[in-house]
């Protein structure tokens, strides 16, 4: 028996037949390969996240903590593949955008898997939205009773036996459920980051108005902006701030609906 190789191994035959433009435009072979590994991300990430829930439900929280800042480095380049993404002439992009007819990044499951395992589930106007545009699958209406990650932060806190604002006021004293809740909160900027890189990517594109392959263009994405994974703990914030002296300039806003 031939010992198995590097080939094999990653399935690479399969992998790397897996791309079939549509059409002869050169720039459409990088626009399948930039979304395919977003992909094989979200399937990463998907996989951590049941790992995160296994360390806390036994009570590893340093563990959860190191999982969960694994899967803040693989968000943090998804701006960069889109830049990959950004090297494409508008002009050079429509020779080939009418051929997707109404696919759609919009329409990746695992994309929608992730936002929701993560807490937006929660989020009435984001559940409703994804319905109303036709972007709702079966896969997803089971996803929602599930576990999500902002859940799993309140769990955690419960547990500790204290409230948010006491561990964020004495967080020395907390350090490992200060040290999950931080590195949520690193994991939910990195995800704006990437929203905010999206839309700038979609107005580069196609413009501020028109509308994408799926029926949704940068208005539909510039809305999206307003959705946290972890509004509790952008809102603490504003409470560390007052107690330690410091004034509001006006309703505290991290995470609420605008």
């Amino acid at each position: 028996m031939s010992p198995r190789s590097y080939g094999d191994y990653l399935k690479l035959p399969q992998l790397l037949s897996s791309q079939s433009p549509i059409t002869d435009e050169h720039d459409e072979m990088q626009f399948i390969v930039v979304h395919q590994i977003f992909e094989l991300w979200f399937s990463l990430i998907l996989f951590e996240m049941k790992a995160i829930f296994s360390s806390l439900e036994q009570g590893e929280v340093r563990s959860a903590t190191r999982t969960l800042k694994r899967i803040d480095k693989i968000t943090a380049i998804f701006p960069h593949y889109l830049q990959v993404l950004g090297t494409m002439r508008p002009q050079d992009f429509h020779l080939f955008r009418g051929a997707l007819e109404g696919a759609s990044g919009l329409q990746s499951e695992q994309f929608r898997e992730v936002e929701l395992v993560s807490g937006l589930g929660e989020e009435s106007a984001y559940v409703e939205g994804l319905r109303k545009s036709g972007h709702w699958t079966e896969k997803l209406e089971k996803r929602l009773p599930e576990d999500s990650l902002r859940v799993a932060t309140r769990r955690l806190i419960e547990r500790e036996g204290v409230s948010l604002e006491e561990i964020y006021a004495h967080p020395d004293d907390h350090v490992e459920t200060h040290d999950f809740l931080e590195a949520c909160l690193d994991y939910d900027e990195r995800m704006q980051e990437w929203r905010a890189a999206h839309l700038r990517l979609a107005e580069r594109m196609i413009g501020s108005g028109a509308l994408g392959t799926g029926g949704m263009g940068a208005p539909y994405l510039r809305g999206t902006m307003r959705f946290r994974f972890f509004p509790d703990l952008w809102k603490v914030r504003d409470q560390v701030t007052v107690s330690g002296g410091g004034k509001l300039a006006g309703p505290a806003s991290g995470g609420e609906k605008r």
